[in-house]
């Protein structure tokens, strides 16, 4: 059976009163079809016998031919005019753009991460079109803004800022078409997450243990528990993160409250509660405090500690090497699987299948929840938490 493309008339059209069905068996058909009720309506306006032209009217007239050569598309023309230019009500460059879309996102409770966030992506905005009215960007505009990032992840959140700017210039009459319609966001190349070995592992706590105590209670909670280095590494000075009190050796359990878990569309809140194993209280035990972050000095200071940390070890693991090898372990040796998982991870079951299901063995998650501590004399123990207490004191100054 042949399909049709019906197009269906108002009342008046042809010479027919009342409104009436076409069956187009081709788009030309249907699309010449269109231009014919576009033009009659348009005649329908300004009938032809009152109008009258100038000297100027033809010579404009002559000027569209020239360039639009059928003016049958008039109609086409001004109804695409009437949905752009004619509703933009307040102008702007796309620097302008920018600037009110950081301050209107200023006025939101927004934590600090995501303003910054947004602050970068609107300087790279402005540096490269700034100077442009907004309602004039087009695709190809988009297009070079977004080959101009270094990586996959910086363009998908150029691409997600910028459509956000130009969302709020929509509702606020500076564009009427939005240059980002139709775009699909870049996708980011799936990566397998790197792990580390346990030996790998051990020598990272035996090092820190001994050279670098302040960084031991980190590497501790994110390769035993999971938890994210935002959690526990404060970025700006008022962050929440998490703090001894949060530890409870007693029930053994760590409760990372809401403010301190990473902001989620979960309905129930995003704090959750995280089992202490054998392996973290092993090593924590000797460095637990009544009070207090457990991380404290800055970010700038830990990454500084980080680094010549890497360096004494010669290894190089990623930013969340410890968190992904933490959870590939777990489910290496768990029998619970990945709800379980990722409850105590705050993530979804989605993101858990797709990061953490590491083809390792039963044997290799039971050994690496056997790393342990060497057992110290108690002597031992106080001076290795007095330097650790000397090292967090003095980087935190050196960060101030």
């Amino acid at each position: 059976m042949k399909n049709y493309i019906v197009i269906r008339a108002p009342k008046g059209f042809d010479g027919y009163q009342a409104r009436r069905a076409h069956y187009c068996q081709t788009r030309n058909e249907a699309k010449e079809l269109r231009l014919r009720i576009k033009r009659w309506k348009a005649e329908q306006k300004s009938p032809s016998e009152t109008l009258s032209f100038d000297d100027n009217d033809k010579r404009w007239l002559a000027y569209l031919r020239a360039h639009v050569g059928n003016l049958n598309l008039l109609p086409e023309i001004v109804s695409h005019w009437e949905r752009t230019a004619k509703t933009i009500t307040n102008p702007l460059t796309v620097g302008d753009l920018c600037l009110f879309y950081v301050v209107y996102r200023q006025t939101k409770k927004l934590d600090k991460r995501t303003l910054a966030e947004d602050r970068y992506i609107a300087r790279r905005v402005n540096d490269r079109l700034g100077n442009k009215l907004a309602h004039e960007v087009t695709r190809a505009d988009i297009r070079g803004l977004l080959d101009s990032a270094r990586s996959e992840s910086i363009a998908r959140k150029i691409y997600k800022i910028t459509s956000l700017i130009f969302d709020y210039g929509k509702e606020n009459g500076v564009i009427a078409v939005h240059p980002m319609m139709d775009m699909e966001r870049p996708q980011i190349a799936y990566a397998i997450p790197s792990i580390l070995s346990c030996a790998q592992f051990r020598t990272l706590l035996t090092t820190a243990d001994a050279k670098f105590p302040d960084l031991l209670p980190f590497l501790a909670l994110a390769g035993f528990a999971g938890l994210r280095r935002a959690e526990m590494v404060k970025q700006y000075a008022d962050d929440q993160v998490l703090q001894w009190s949060d530890i409870d050796f007693t029930k053994r359990l760590i409760t990372v409250r809401d403010e301190v878990a990473k902001t989620t569309r979960r309905k129930l809140g995003n704090r959750r509660f995280v089992p202490m194993e054998n392996a973290l209280c092993s090593w924590l035990t000797s460095y637990r405090l009544n009070n207090g972050p457990v991380v404290r000095v800055s970010d700038a200071a830990f990454r500084k500690r980080m680094k010549k940390l890497f360096a004494a070890t010669n290894l190089t693991p990623d930013q969340n090497a410890l968190r992904h090898s933490f959870a590939s372990y777990w489910l290496a040796r768990s029998e619970n699987g990945v709800g379980a998982l990722s409850k105590q991870m705050g993530n979804s079951e989605s993101v858990c299948r797709r990061h953490y299901l590491e083809t390792l063995t039963p044997d290799e998650g039971k050994a690496w929840f056997a790393i342990r501590r060497k057992r110290q004399r108690a002597s031992s123990v106080a001076s290795s938490r007095a330097v650790a207490s000397a090292a967090s004191c003095g980087a935190a100054a050196a960060a101030a």
